[in-house]
């Protein structure tokens, strides 16, 4: 079934002007959405930024380019309806109009974290730290032998367009994959540490007291939610 759902995207995407954003009702067709676009050699989110829904990490962290998603409480929606279910069973009337529960947050992955810039160099610079720096903190000469120029090239033209060095963005990228892993997961800050590339905790949270002016511990428990 994903093959022809992939392939009528494909005829439908030639159609369309782009830039383009695409809001899909699940992660599971976003998925669908972002190997047609890949297939057809379009670039994500530059191309095409793609946003899915319910934030199911099966589909987002494993993607090819990581699905930027809005998550959901099902667990909150168990509640509300248990909570009518009871006060209908006591004989309270049904509510005559649907009873509407607010989404979650967006989170931002890579599939939508665009940002404006017309350099083809710095494009595929952009794609790669989006794509591996939250594994490792990459080094600028790293970045610079990987696209086949020298590192004062690299830094010229990022610093041109974007505005910053190109380890100021390796560091944005990943502080706010640290920030998503202490919101989003209950796992000890040893084992975000490994999953970063960090040597220690201790080390990890040198990093994150430097960006946010407290332990990730102490962040976490604050429940922040958003990176600065």
């Amino acid at each position: 079934m994903v093959g022809p759902m992939v392939q009528r995207l494909k005829d439908w995407l030639r159609d369309m002007p782009r830039p383009l954003g695409v809001f899909c009702c699940d992660d599971k067709r976003a998925l669908v959405f972002l190997h047609a676009a890949l297939e057809l050699g379009w670039r994500v989110p530059e191309d095409l930024g793609i946003l899915g829904f319910s934030n199911d990490s099966t589909f987002c962290d494993l993607a090819e380019v990581p699905l930027s998603s809005i998550g959901h409480s099902g667990a909150r929606l168990g509640r509300e309806a248990l909570k009518l279910l009871e006060e209908m069973m006591a004989g309270t009337p049904a509510p005559r109009q649907p009873l509407l529960v607010p989404p979650g947050p967006v989170v931002i992955r890579s599939s939508t974290d665009r940002q404006r810039c017309e350099d083809d160099l710095v494009l595929s610079c952009l794609n790669l730290i989006r794509l591996e720096a939250p594994r490792y903190p990459m080094l600028v000469e790293e970045l610079a032998q990987r696209l086949g120029v020298g590192r004062r090239t690299l830094e010229r033209r990022f610093v041109q367009s974007m505005g910053k060095a190109p380890k100021a963005e390796v560091d944005r990228v990943r502080h706010q994959h640290a920030c998503r892993l202490l919101r989003e997961t209950n796992w000890p800050l040893q084992r975000i540490a490994h999953i970063m590339g960090y040597s220690t905790a201790s080390h990890f949270g040198r990093h994150f007291r430097t960006q946010e002016g407290s332990s990730p511990g102490a962040w976490r428990k604050r429940g922040d939610g958003e990176a600065k």
